[in-house]
């Protein structure tokens, strides 16, 4: 159980080192989307708020 443990550690470590250099750093730029209003129409891209006002993006979930 103990080596198993130690296994799945190492390469959990290894994942997590792999995909924090992935990872966007404090101060990059979002990356561009679009989402469209509740009805499906009117879609609007985040690039569009560039450069004019800062934009709060606050992710969720209702389940």
């Amino acid at each position: 159980m103990v080596l198993d443990a130690m296994k799945y550690r190492k390469r959990n470590r290894a994942w997590q080192k792999k995909h924090d250099a992935l990872a966007p750093k404090v101060g990059d730029v979002a990356p561009d989307f679009k989402l469209c209003d509740a009805n499906g129409e009117n879609p609007v891209r985040l690039s569009s708020f560039r450069d004019q006002k800062p934009v709060v993006l606050i992710f969720g979930s209702y389940t």
